[in-house]
């Protein structure tokens, strides 16, 4: 993974197009994971408000709030994943 950022980072690809393109890719998991309750979990609702983030809103974060998007996106989507949605 590390060696995986470097290339990219080598190519100039910013810590806010990568943050950007890891959260992009992975939106698909919410569909399965929160649009099957009636009453979203609060994960998903965290998820969701992530998921609305603009490139432009990625670009504007300095790298200490990129790293708090990227780890909260990556642990509330684990959370939602192992506990579902709220019944």
């Amino acid at each position: 993974m590390e060696n995986h950022y470097e290339s990219l980072a080598g190519l100039g690809v910013g810590n806010s197009d990568l943050v950007a393109f890891y959260i992009e890719n992975d939106k698909p998991a919410l569909r399965p994971v929160c649009l099957t309750g009636a009453t979203p979990s609060l994960a998903c609702e965290k998820l969701a408000t992530v998921a609305a983030l603009q490139p432009e809103d990625y670009a504007s974060m300095d790298d200490a709030h990129l790293k708090f998007v990227e780890y909260g996106w990556a642990d509330n989507l684990d959370v939602a994943k192992r506990k579902g949605v709220a019944p």
